[in-house]
């Protein structure tokens, strides 16, 4: 849940999945992959969004 919130208020930031995005979010959360693809692993409706 943690890494969903800090993934929206990143996009306050910087709207686009862009390395900027992804820079924010590492400083802010480090290990985030880990997280994400823990939430697409265990959501098998989130794992369908593109």
């Amino acid at each position: 849940m943690h890494y969903v919130v800090i993934h929206e208020l990143c996009h306050l930031i910087i709207r686009q999945h862009n390395k900027a995005f992804y820079s924010l979010l590492s400083e802010l959360m480090p290990g985030w992959e880990r997280w994400k693809l823990r939430l697409e692993t265990n959501n098998p409706v989130a794992s369908q969004i593109p």
